[in-house]
């Protein structure tokens, strides 16, 4: 395979931060009110936030409604907690490094929220260490979302605009991603617990 780009999920691949992730050891009990009333209560804000049809203040103005929490305490810890992520594995900027070395392209490739693109991004410099970033708040839909016609609106603009191969890209990624890959025509490794995203990029 003549590989030219990979694309590399952030959440739970790249990193295993979470918001208010902080809070565990110094607000648990703040910190389980918003995982109930977000996470396991209200499915559809979280999937409208990747999509970027609400914003960060909207969401955490609902959360602060539900959950009697302070809304400016909720914002405040959510951007540190935004700031303050880190990456899985240390060696994983010097593995992508590598690989752009050698001219092939490294993306962030992730369902994530305009929180990604405002604190995590330019906290942690990651448009110096990556070619590129598709964030599905700026694409409108997620990874595995298929339009009728077939098309992949996460993926389309990317793919379309370089003439490449769908075999010449390649997505790591935690989820199973694979039968969007397959759809895609391009590859696919997963990692686990146990096959970190360095492992992955050592295979390639």
């Amino acid at each position: 395979m003549s590989l030219k780009v990979i694309f590399i999920d952030w959440d739970g691949t790249l990193s295993r931060s979470r918001f208010w992730q902080h809070w565990l050891d110094e607000d648990p009990e703040s910190y389980n009110k918003i995982q109930q009333v977000l996470f396991a209560g209200n499915a559809k804000i979280v999937q409208d936030w990747m999509r970027g049809s609400v914003s960060s203040e909207q969401v955490v103005n609902e959360v602060a409604r539900r959950s009697g929490l302070d809304y400016h305490y909720l914002m405040s810890a959510l951007i540190k907690s935004c700031k303050s992520m880190t990456l899985a594995h240390p060696k994983v900027l010097d593995s992508i490094k590598a690989k752009r070395d050698k001219k092939v392209k490294v993306i962030i490739a992730t369902d994530n929220m305009d929180t990604f693109n405002r604190w995590t991004v330019p906290a942690l410099n990651l448009e110096e260490h990556f070619d590129g970033i598709l964030n599905s708040i700026n694409m409108g839909a997620l990874k595995e979302e298929f339009d009728e016609d077939g098309t992949n609106p996460f993926f389309r603009l990317y793919l379309n605009q370089n003439s490449l191969r769908p075999d010449q890209f390649l997505l790591i990624d935690d989820r199973d991603m694979s039968q969007t890959a397959k759809r895609l025509g391009i590859g696919f490794i997963q990692v686990t617990p146990s096959f970190s995203v360095v492992n992955a990029l050592q295979i390639i």
